[in-house]
């Protein structure tokens, strides 16, 4: 699951019963907002269904000058108390480079339990185990 602001936001809960991994992209750039971020992944974190799933904090928008650094970000987010019973990580990005985007989705597969992905359809499956074995799809 990959979150988005705007107005799907409020559809979130819907995706929750099959989700394997949990994709937070953060806009490292904009401290203003950043409460409001927080807001959310507390919000999501608390659904029972996506209790346990990894949780990855993409921290997007690192070329831009000034932005929050992934230490400051887990940091701000109090990622280390919100998530005692679930694997997570925070990987610094750019969306519009594309630094650091294919080693977080490389890192998902390997965080992602196989008991996760029982609702998963099967052509996803074989995504995740080709990536596994390191052969490219």
């Amino acid at each position: 699951m990959v979150y988005f602001c705007g107005a799907m936001r409020q559809h979130w809960n819907s995706y929750h019963q099959d989700t394997a991994a949990i994709v937070f992209v953060v806009d490292s750039s904009d401290r203003r907002r950043f409460k409001e971020a927080k807001r959310e992944i507390e919000k999501t974190l608390s659904s029972d269904q996506l209790r346990g799933r990894p949780l990855i904090v993409l921290a997007n928008k690192q070329d831009i000058d000034d932005s929050m650094t992934a230490s400051e970000i887990k940091s701000n987010l109090t990622i280390s108390k919100l998530c005692p019973d679930r694997d997570w990580f925070v990987q610094p990005c750019s969306g519009s480079t594309g630094f650091g985007v294919e080693e977080a989705f490389t890192r998902v597969v390997s965080m992602i339990k196989p008991s996760h992905v029982t609702g998963v359809k099967s052509n996803i499956k074989e995504t995740v185990k080709s990536i596994r074995s390191g052969s490219r799809l």
